[in-house]
Parts: structure tokens; C-alpha cells; sequence
């Protein structure tokens, strides 16, 4: 009973413990930087040609958006957003797609975000994001992302004229936004100790 009267102000502290523990902050997955490499045309004219990134997901999380730097000539386009699942290292099927508007820049990069209209919760995993845009009528003009070279082997895509997944080392600046659920993690093992006895272990109490 000796440590009774030390009970209150250890609880006030294992809640403060438990709260920054198991707060979950958002967190980008993708590839964030504005690319310099080049403008990848993702749609020009009637040729739909979107561009994917691969990610790796050490988590699982709730999935809220995903955002591209990204930018249309001539005509108003309108962009969205796809996660495909992963197929032995290659594109795999269509999971979720993001809600569409129009891109608001024709004339540099800026960086779009479209949300889900409900989040989807992801496992821990290997995943594709994919960039798609197509026109508001019909007409010429083109929707672009940016990039940079010198990215993994195959972690990245994009699609041919027949729809074919290409696969290369661009870095196309496409990136997803999510919160951790926690779901899947291993415990992190805390104590607390008082005049060198243990009083606190894995959310045991131990009085004497």
C-alpha cells in the first residue's frame, strides 16, 4: 500500500502516455516534390495516357486524398485520382478513385488535391497511384504532371495509346494523404519506475 498515495498522479500520467501514443498525425505517402524533369501529358487530345507511382504502405491507414502537381493547356480538363492494388511488382486491380473537378491552372503547376468521398482503410501493403484526367467536350489541348527521373526500377508507370501499363524510373510528383489507424502495429512496451521499483509495465499496476 506504500505507493497508494502515488496512484493519482501516475494515472494523470499514463493518460498523457496513452494520449501522445495513440495519436495519429496525417501523414504523405508518394512522391511530394514538384518535379523539374519534365511535363508527362497524361491526356492530350483523345490519347489518354495516365501516369501511376508505386507506394509502400508500412501501416495501415484511412486513405483521405490524393494530390499531384499538375496543370492544363487550352481547355479545361478535368483530373482524378485511382489506387490499384499490387499485382507481383506490376499494377493490379482498381480499388478506390477519388472524386473529380476541374485542374485550375493552364498556364504552370500547382498542386491539386481531390478527395474521397468515403476514406478507404488500407492494410499494410504495396499500392498504385494512378493520375487521370479527360476533357470537359471535345477539342485539342493537353493535362500534364510533373517529374523527375531517376526513381526505382518499375516503380512507376504510365499508359500507352492501347492502354498498357509502361514501366519505368520516372517520378511522376503524385502523392497520397492518410491517418494510421494503428491497425497492425506491435505495442511499444512502457514502464514507470519509482525509487528504482517498477510500478508500471505493459498496463500492469504493481503496488506493494
Amino acid at each position: 500500500m506504500k505507493y497508494l498515495k502515488y496512484l493519482i498522479p501516475i494515472s494523470l500520467i499514463l493518460i498523457a502516455i496513452g494520449i501522445w501514443s495513440f495519436r495519429a498525425e496525417a501523414s504523405d505517402i508518394g512522391y511530394t516534390t514538384q518535379g523539374t524533369g519534365g511535363n508527362y501529358f497524361i491526356i492530350i487530345s483523345a490519347y489518354d495516357n495516365p501516369a501511376g507511382m508505386k507506394i509502400v504502405l508500412t501501416e495501415e491507414g484511412v486513405f483521405t486524398s490524393i494530390s499531384a502537381y499538375a496543370y492544363y493547356t487550352t481547355q479545361a480538363k478535368v483530373l482524378h485520382f485511382h489506387i490499384y492494388s499490387d499485382n507481383a511488382g506490376q499494377r493490379g486491380n482498381l480499388l478506390y478513385t477519388t472524386q473529380e473537378s476541374d485542374l485550375t491552372s493552364n498556364a504552370s503547376y500547382v498542386l491539386e488535391t481531390r478527395n474521397f468521398a468515403s476514406p478507404p482503410t488500407l492494410a499494410a501493403g504495396t499500392y498504385w497511384l494512378q493520375a487521370d484526367s479527360s476533357s470537359e467536350g471535345p477539342g485539342t489541348g493537353v493535362s500534364a504532371v510533373a517529374y523527375d527521373t531517376g526513381g526505382g526500377a518499375n516503380s512507376s508507370y504510365y499508359l500507352s495509346d492501347l492502354g498498357q501499363p509502361q514501366y519505368g524510373t520516372n517520378q511522376y510528383s503524385i502523392f497520397a494523404t492518410y491517418t494510421p489507424t494503428g491497425g497492425g502495429s506491435t505495442p511499444t512496451s512502457k514502464s514507470l519506475k519509482l525509487n528504482n521499483n517498477v510500478i508500471f509495465k505493459n498496463n500492469v499496476i504493481f503496488k506493494n
